[in-house]
């Protein structure tokens, strides 16, 4: 049976609880919240580009056949000096467009940081939640034993433990940088 001494321990316990779950689920939400406009915002700039650069790509290719179909029946055979510079800068043109479009890649990795950050906080508030219905078991209880006590303090021990292994988990994106290495899909 609990004293009036544990009793006031359980109340203070139970008041802490309460309050930095409310803390932890609130910005939780916050987070995940900002997490998700995050994403969209990524998601709709990189769909402008990728329409964009294929736009681009497209009057690039138009063009390139365009000073070849001139050069060629101007002179009857080759292209003269001009069009041959012009066809080479069309053609850097077109590289340097099929580079950005694969830069864009970064939407993926993005993406998958995103998500990866959103499970985390997830598990987060479901750890706290947990801890907090522990707690306010032990609270709303009428008669508590230490023994009872006790174990409900190990399971939430054990909950914390769980989550502390889940959040040691690899990232799923090792991405540094867009220059180098290779990007994992999922």
């Amino acid at each position: 049976m609990v004293d009036n001494n544990d009793n006031g321990l359980l109340h203070s316990i139970h008041n802490l609880s309460d309050d930095v779950s409310a803390i932890v689920v609130r910005e939780q939400q916050v987070m995940d919240a900002e997490l998700l406009r995050m994403s969209s915002l990524i998601q709709e700039a990189a769909s402008n580009l990728r329409q964009c650069f294929s736009s681009m790509s497209e009057q690039i290719t138009l063009q390139s056949a365009q000073l070849c179909l001139r050069s060629a029946e101007a002179q009857g055979t080759g292209l003269d000096e001009e069009t041959q510079c012009l066809l080479s800068t069309t053609n850097n043109i077109s590289e340097h467009v099929g580079t950005a479009v694969r830069a864009l890649q970064f939407e993926d990795i993005i993406q998958q940081l995103i998500s990866h950050s959103r499970s985390r906080a997830n598990e987060m508030e479901k750890m706290f939640v947990s801890i907090h219905s522990q707690i306010d078991k032990l609270y709303n209880s009428e008669n508590q034993a230490m023994e009872e006590i006790i174990v409900s303090l190990k399971t939430c021990q054990d909950e914390i433990n769980a989550i502390r292994d889940a959040l040691q988990l690899n990232n799923p994106v090792k991405q540094q940088t867009l220059d180098k290495g290779d990007v994992e899909l999922f």
